[in-house]
């Protein structure tokens, strides 16, 4: 199972998430860049569980 992870999260909570998951990080925060929908979808197509802040 692959996880897409634009939100900020501790390294105590993607270390939780990596127990169940493939980690792929990208957005916001991890690169301070804001996605647009088509680059969303890009980056978490290949993902079951997406992980973002709104």
């Amino acid at each position: 199972m692959k996880a897409f992870v634009s939100a900020q999260l501790t390294q105590e909570g993607l270390d939780q998430l990596a127990q169940y998951a493939q980690i792929k990080l990208g957005g916001w925060g991890h690169t301070g860049k804001k996605l647009t929908p088509e680059e969303l979808v890009k980056a978490a197509s290949d993902c079951e569980i997406m992980v973002i802040c709104y």
